[in-house]
């Protein structure tokens, strides 16, 4: 089990739109006001304990994505996750929020996300006209190291399997994570498929073993099909060569609307 001491979260804030320059500018003031209630503006001791916990918001781009849009992230409750490290500078507290958005000051879009006092994380927010709105949270942690061309998982990295174990057997708010491999364009993509999804199964039953239920898990190997970077160099052969988790939160309710 993970230790029960308090680190508060930073908040990175990012957005990345399609359109006119005027239009980021508008979008980025939008989402930096919503969190300003946030912040406390006493923080500023240079000699705080530094975190690389976080949270980053991201929209993604759209040729779709309707105007006159506005955002709220809003807390639900007020206990935190369970800590795991001692306590740091932040700028948003642990615990279970709310991104809601508006369009023509209309709420149409609300869901709940976690901000894990430990752990650097990712909002990706995107828009389709047939869909509406989503949002997925992906978590960042040491990346996986597995034998040459094998679906077993090194033993230097099962201390990342462990601690996986702990947050979903500690954050009960956690309702799925889905484990993603990818690899590079290296060899035949039937192959690479096939190998990253024997992967991700064997992490997948690595937490089934250690008592984590099987309908909050899946497994998912992806092949060459999403690459962070160009396949032209080793270096970032290596980046494309990656395990990613997908967290889904626990929503009593969730307004998934699509804008008119």
């Amino acid at each position: 089990m993970l230790g029960t001491r308090i680190i508060f979260l930073i908040l990175w804030i990012g957005l990345i739109i399609s359109g006119q320059s005027t239009a980021n500018n508008l979008h980025d003031q939008m989402i930096r006001t919503a969190v300003a209630p946030m912040i406390d503006d006493e923080i500023k001791n240079e000699s705080a304990p530094k975190s690389k916990a976080g949270l980053q918001l991201s929209l993604v781009e759209s040729q779709e994505l309707p105007a006159n849009i506005t955002y709220r992230i809003l807390p639900v409750e007020t206990q935190p996750p369970k800590a795991r490290e001692k306590k740091a500078a932040s700028l948003l507290e642990p615990g279970l929020y709310e991104l809601i958005v508006s369009v023509d000051k209309r709420e149409t879009f609300r869901k709940k996300f976690i901000a894990f006092p430990d752990l650097q994380s990712s909002l990706r927010l995107s828009y389709a006209k047939d869909g509406g709105f989503a949002l997925e949270q992906g978590i960042q942690l040491p990346q996986l190291k597995f034998k040459k061309s094998k679906r077993q998982v090194m033993p230097e990295s099962y201390p990342v399997l462990e601690y996986l174990v702990a947050l979903l057997q500690d954050e009960k708010a956690i309702q799925s994570l889905s484990v993603l491999v990818h690899t590079d364009s290296g060899g035949k993509e039937p192959s690479n498929i096939k190998l990253t999804q024997d992967r991700a199964d064997e992490v997948v039953s690595y937490l089934k073993k250690k008592g984590v239920s099987a309908k909050r898990l899946l497994a998912l190997g992806l092949g060459s099909s999403r690459p962070l970077v160009p396949n032209t160099s080793r270096e970032n052969r290596l980046m494309n060569r990656r395990v990613e988790y997908v967290v889904e939160t626990v929503q009593d309710k969730v307004l998934l609307g699509k804008a008119r």
